[in-house]
């Protein structure tokens, strides 16, 4: 049975804090559910990102001006957003990835409502492969997707590839761990006594540590500390858009069209494009 779940059929946009059919969406692109299966709007047209309730329907926006009307930039908390296209729940670190269309940027927006950049200067163009991800240029991502280890896959709309944001470096060592105050929440522990002993790894473009079962993100470590990316680089296409050709044969070799659509298939380990 089809039912209704967001706006009201005008194109406008609407309240926050009120019945999500009761209140106008804009031109939306994305769609995802969260890990409380929450349903999420990327509303292009309005410059904001959307949740509305699984338990109660209300609708509020999560990132993005909530009014609907500032489409620019800004990181932490109350970021802004312009005009976001696809995105992406990471049910492991609680993450929300956003193309961010016009910012030429992708952000991460983290649990507790701060976003930060993950890829792009903010300058359209095509630069960086190899190097890390915030200092690379991009023209346009229009779709993000999740792959293996942390990694995100990013359709990059104007510069006709798919491209990769991985996370490099040692996945288990030794360390110690002076004091873990996570600037962005992941856990509940105030702090760990200096001197204990930890392993890390990395997940997200974050220090990863693990202490006995627990876990956290963003601890200071003393001694060697990890090298986490993210880098980026191209995994399809190979920035021309002279017919379609490349099918059989290495995918960094092939053409795309203004790539719109990304997804992963954990089970095959394959990527498709749209």
């Amino acid at each position: 049975m089809l039912r209704l779940v967001a706006g009201t059929g005008a194109l406008s946009a609407g309240p926050d804090n009120v019945a999500a059919v009761a209140s106008a969406i804009g031109y939306s692109y994305g769609l995802a559910f969260d890990g409380y299966g929450n349903l999420l709007i990327s509303e292009w047209s309005n410059c904001r990102v959307r949740n509305v309730s699984r338990t109660t329907g209300i609708i509020r926006t999560i990132a993005g001006d909530p009014v609907g009307l500032n489409c620019s930039f800004s990181d932490g908390a109350n970021a802004l957003v312009n005009r976001p296209y696809g995105i992406a729940f990471d049910p492991i670190s609680s993450t929300l990835y956003i193309a961010d269309r016009y910012n030429y940027r992708v952000r991460a927006l983290l649990s507790v409502g701060v976003v930060h950049t993950v890829a792009g200067n903010g300058t359209a163009g095509f630069a960086g492969d190899g190097g890390p991800a915030v200092d690379a240029l991009t023209a346009g991502p229009a779709a993000v997707a999740l792959g293996l280890n942390g990694t995100v896959y990013v359709a990059d709309f104007g510069n006709y590839r798919v491209r990769a944001i991985g996370y490099v470096g040692p996945l288990s060592a030794a360390a110690s761990c002076v004091a873990v105050a996570p600037a962005y929440g992941y856990v509940s522990a105030a702090s760990v006594p200096s001197g204990a002993t930890v392993t890390y790894g990395c997940y997200a473009g974050y220090t990863l540590i693990g202490i006995a079962n627990r876990t956290c993100y963003d601890g200071t470590l003393s001694g060697a500390a990890p090298t986490c990316g993210p880098n980026i680089t191209t995994v399809v296409g190979n920035g021309n858009i002279s017919g379609l050709l490349g099918d059989g044969g290495p995918a960094t070799s092939a053409t795309l069209f203004v790539p719109s659509a990304v997804a992963y298939d954990p089970l095959s380990g394959r990527l498709y494009v749209c």
